[in-house]
C-alpha cells in the first residue's frame, strides 16, 4: 500500500502518555492513506507493550522496537529512515494532537504550494496532569509563513505539528541526526534551506511539559552547548553562503548568551574560552558579537534577575 504520510512517534518510557499520542494519530480523518511508525526505545516501563496492543489491533501501525536503549537521536534517525510516506509527521511520545484534521489540512497546504519545504501550526502547553498551560505557544511574529533567516537565527518550529516532504531527507542528514542533541533543531534548519516553512494559524496539537521530559531535565548552559554543536553540524550540511552566514549569527547568539551564563555561574575560565570563540568570530564575520556580549553581562551585574535562556 502507498502511504500519503508517514507519523513518526518516537518514545521511551511513556507508559502513562503513549495512548493518547498513538489515538491521537489514529483518530486522523483523511482522504488519503497513512501509517504510523513507532520507534520504541527499549523502554523500562510498559510502553513497549502498549505500543504492541496497539499494533496487532491496527494494520497502520508499524512497531520498531530495540533490544537495548539507542537514545533519543539515533531513534529519531532510525524512525524517520523507516518511514515510507510521501510526507512525514512528527509526534513524541508524551504529546498528542487535538485536531482530527490535521494531517488532512497540512498535506493540502503542501499539495498547493510547493515552495513549502514542510509546514507547521501553533499549540497548547498542558502539564502531566492535562492542566493547560498556555492555550498557544508560537509568538505572534512568528505565526505566518517563514523563511530559511526566520529558522536559523534561532526559531524551531512545535516538533508536534510539523508536516514536510520525505523526499528532502538524504542519508547526510539522518547520518548527522543520529549524534546531535537537537534533532528537530538540524532538521527543521536544514528544510528551511529547501523551501518556506508554510503556517497554518490553527491550535492543532499539544506539548506536554512534564519533569519526566528529556529537554526540560537540562539546565541553560548544556542546552546552550547541545545547540551550538548542533548549529555547528547543519553548517557542515548546508553548502550555500548565505545559509551559513544565517547559521554563524545564530551561532553567535548561542555564544554571547553561554558566555554570560558561564560568567554568572562563577566558572570564570569557561566563560574566557567562550569570549576567545566570540572574538574569533566577529573576525571571521566583521561582526560585534563581543560587544554584544559584554552588554548584555552589563546588563546582568545590575540586573540579577534578567532571563537569560537557551
Amino acid at each position: 500500500m502507498n502511504f500519503v504520510v508517514s507519523v513518526a512517534i518516537i518514545t521511551y518510557n511513556h507508559e502513562y502518555y503513549i495512548s493518547k499520542a498513538i489515538e491521537s494519530a489514529l483518530m486522523q480523518s483523511t482522504n488519503f492513506n497513512f501509517d504510523i511508525v513507532i520507534g520504541e526505545d527499549c523502554s523500562t516501563d510498559r510502553t513497549r507493550q502498549i505500543c504492541e496492543d496497539f499494533a496487532q489491533k491496527d494494520g497502520r501501525i508499524k512497531l520498531l522496537p530495540s533490544e537495548k536503549n539507542l537514545g533519543a537521536s539515533l531513534n529519531f534517525s532510525r524512525t524517520l529512515k523507516s518511514c515510507n510516506g510521501k510526507y512525514i509527521a512528527l509526534l513524541e511520545g508524551d504529546d498528542f494532537w487535538t485536531d482530527h484534521l490535521k494531517l488532512q489540512k497540512q498535506v493540502d497546504l503542501l499539495d498547493n504550494n510547493h515552495e513549502f519545504s514542510f509546514c507547521f501550526t501553533d499549540r497548547m502547553i498542558v502539564d502531566d496532569k492535562d492542566i493547560l498551560l498556555r492555550e498557544r505557544s508560537i509568538p505572534e511574529s512568528k505565526r505566518r509563513i517563514l523563511s530559511y533567516s526566520d529558522i536559523l537565527s534561532g526559531f524551531t518550529p512545535p516538533t508536534q505539528t510539523v508536516l514536510f516532504r520525505a523526499e528532502l531527507l538524504d542519508a547526510q542528514i539522518l547520518d548527522t541526526m543520529k549524534i546531535v542533541f537537537n534533532g528537530d533543531t538540524l532538521l527543521f534548519g536544514y528544510l528551511s534551506t529547501k523551501g518556506y516553512a508554510g503556517y497554518l494559524n490553527s491550535v492543532t496539537s499539544t506539548y506536554r511539559q512534564h519533569y519526566g521530559g528529556m529537554y526540560s531535565q537540562i539546565n541553560h548552559i548544556t542546552r546552550l552547548k547541545h545547540k551550538l554543536f548542533t548549529l555547528g553540524k547543519l553548517l557542515e550540511v548546508v553548502d550555500n553562503l548565505k545559509y551559513k552566514k544565517s547559521i554563524s549569527k545564530a551561532i553567535g547568539v548561542s555564544l554571547v548568551r553561554l558566555f554570560v551564563l558561564y560568567f554568572k555561574e562563577g566558572q570564570y575560565l569557561e566563560s574566557c574560552k567562550i569570549l576567545f570563540k566570540i572574538i574569533k568570530l566577529d573576525l571571521e564575520m566583521y561582526s560585534i558579537y563581543f560587544l554584544k556580549g559584554l552588554k548584555l553581562l552589563i546588563i546582568n551585574i545590575f540586573r540579577k534577575n534578567y532571563p537569560i535562556t537557551d
